[in-house]
């Protein structure tokens, strides 16, 4: 998973598509402190639960929030 994000935030931030694009990172807000997936986030190991939804959620409105306020 990291190989794959670490390629997409350059591409995200990349002067191409920096202009239209923001790099929302969920990776730190799914793992615990050992870097290990929380499983209480996860239904399966892959789709997330309601409680893994709300972390998302969560990091999006503030991800949404910050680049509205750049783009004022």
């Amino acid at each position: 998973m990291k190989p794959v994000n670490k390629r997409l935030a350059a591409l995200a931030t990349s002067a191409e598509f920096a202009g239209f694009t923001i790099w929302l990172d969920l990776y730190p807000a799914f793992v615990d402190v050992r870097g290990k997936q929380d499983p209480r986030l996860f239904v399966d190991g892959l789709h997330p639960s309601e409680a893994g939804y709300r972390v998302w959620r969560d990091r999006l409105i503030q991800a949404l929030a910050s680049a509205r306020a750049v783009a004022r």
